[in-house]
């Protein structure tokens, strides 16, 4: 099984977090194991993905390389800009 962390600044309302949701649904659950965290807000969207059997949790700034470090994922995506600077280097 792939493990896949899908790593976002927000996961409140919001475009980029729409199509964030819309594209993990559809994918096989039997070949990858997706997590999303998200750097800050609330996570208006949080409670959708759990009822699509997505986790989802809210990780902070500070802890992104020691999520990463426990979670092991084979790949990191990530979206939108604070993600995308913060989780590249973590993610190497």
């Amino acid at each position: 099984m792939i493990r896949i962390v899908h790593l976002i600044t927000t996961l409140d309302m919001g475009g980029a977090e729409g199509q964030l949701f819309e594209v993990l649904s559809r994918l096989p659950r039997e070949r990858y194991r997706i997590t999303v965290a998200w750097l800050k807000g609330r996570g208006e969207l949080a409670p959708r993905f759990g009822e699509a059997g997505i986790p989802a949790r809210r990780i902070g700034v500070r802890s992104v390389l020691g999520f990463l470090r426990r979670e092991r994922p084979h790949l990191v995506h990530t979206h939108l800009m604070k993600a995308d600077l913060l989780g590249g280097p973590a993610a190497r």
